[in-house]
C-alpha cells in the first residue's frame, strides 16, 4: 500500500468523512435506485441508465477520494476490474451450486419447472450490478477502508460485518437472526481485506444476488422474484434453507461463508494485508481517554 493510502487524517477530519461518506452514497444509492425504477423495463434504456448510476458512484468514490482524503483509489485499478469482478461471479456462482446441492441431499430442494425469460433475466443482472456496486462503495470502500486507515483491520472487519448485517434488519422477513448471519458470513469484508480491490467483493455480490434470486429461485435478504430459471419447491426447517428471509440465514451458508471467509483472512495475512492498531490510537495501561 502507498503513503497515500497509508496515510491518516486527524480524527475530527476522519469522523466527518466516515459520516459524510456513508451518508452522501446512502442517498445516492436510495435516490439513484428509486429513479430507476421508476423507470419502464425498456431492454436498452434501463440498462444504460443503471450502468450510468454505476460509473457515477464509482467516479464520484474515485474523485472525493484524492479531494477529501488526497489518497490514489488503489481498490479501483482498472486493470483488475475484469479478472477480479470475474473471480468474484464465479465464487457468487460456486457458492450457491454448493448451498444448492446440499439443500437437494437433504430433500429441501426440488426443481417444479426451468423457464428462461432472457430480457428479464437480463434487466435483473444489470440491477444487482447497482446494488452491488453502491453496496460495495459504502460498506467496504467506505466503511470498511477508513476504520482499517485509523483503527486496523480487526477493527474494521467487525464494524463493517455488523453495519452490513444489521442494515439488512428492516427487510422483509428479516429478523435479529438473520442479520447476525449475514455479519458472521463476513465474505465481502474478508476479500476486500484480501485482496485491497472494490472489484472483488462487486464481483462477489453481484454474483451472489444474481444467481441466489434469478437462477435458483431463492429469497434474496426477503425478496422473492417472478422471474428465474429455476422455480423450485423449497421445504425443510427455517434454520437450514434460511426462510422467507433467504439462504443468508441458514446455517448451512453461514458456515460456508465464515469457512471461505476464514481462509481468505487467514491468506491476507500470511501476505501482510493485516493493518495493526496504530500505536498512536492505543492508550496506555492506566490511562484514560
Amino acid at each position: 500500500m502507498n503513503n497515500a493510502e497509508t496515510h491518516r487524517m486527524p480524527l475530527w477530519k476522519w469522523i466527518l468523512a466516515l459520516v459524510a461518506g456513508f451518508v452522501f452514497y446512502d442517498f445516492y444509492y436510495v435516490v439513484y435506485g428509486i429513479c430507476i425504477d421508476g423507470l419502464p423495463d425498456n431492454i436498452v434504456v434501463k440498462p444504460l441508465m443503471t450502468l450510468f448510476g454505476c460509473a457515477l458512484v464509482l467516479c464520484l468514490y474515485w474523485r472525493l477520494s484524492v479531494l477529501v482524503e488526497k489518497r490514489v483509489s488503489s481498490d479501483l485499478r482498472m486493470h483488475r476490474l475484469l479478472p477480479d469482478v470475474g473471480k468474484g461471479l464465479l465464487l457468487g456462482l460456486a457458492f450457491f451450486v454448493l448451498f444448492t446441492l446440499i439443500l437437494w441431499a437433504l430433500g429441501c430442494y426440488r426443481i417444479s419447472s426451468v423457464g428462461i425469460d432472457w430480457p428479464a433475466l437480463f434487466l435483473a443482472l444489470v440491477d444487482f450490478l447497482f446494488v452491488a456496486v453502491c453496496e460495495e462503495v459504502i460498506f467496504r470502500g467506505t466503511v470498511y477502508r477508513l476504520i482499517e486507515n485509523q483503527w486496523g483491520s480487526l477493527f474494521a472487519l467487525t464494524v463493517s460485518c455488523l453495519m452490513f448485517g444489521f442494515a439488512h434488519l428492516w427487510n422483509d422477513n428479516a429478523s435479529v437472526w438473520s442479520s447476525v448471519a449475514i455479519a458472521l458470513a463476513a465474505t465481502e469484508s474478508a476479500l476486500y481485506f484480501y485482496s485491497k480491490s472494490l472489484w472483488l467483493p462487486i464481483g462477489l455480490h453481484w454474483g451472489w444476488n444474481f444467481v441466489q434470486g434469478n437462477v435458483f429461485g431463492f429469497p434474496v435478504s426477503g425478496m422473492g422474484f417472478e422471474t428465474t430459471v429455476i422455480t423450485p419447491g423449497i421445504s425443510g426447517p427455517d434454520l437450514i434453507t434460511g426462510g422467507g428471509f433467504g439462504p443468508e440465514a441458514s446455517v448451512f451458508m453461514v458456515t460456508i461463508s465464515a469457512v471461505v471467509s476464514g481462509w481468505l483472512i487467514y491468506r491476507g495475512i500470511k501476505k501482510g494485508k493485516y493493518v495493526p492498531v496504530p500505536r498512536k490510537n492505543v492508550l496506555p495501561a492506566g490511562a484514560s481517554d
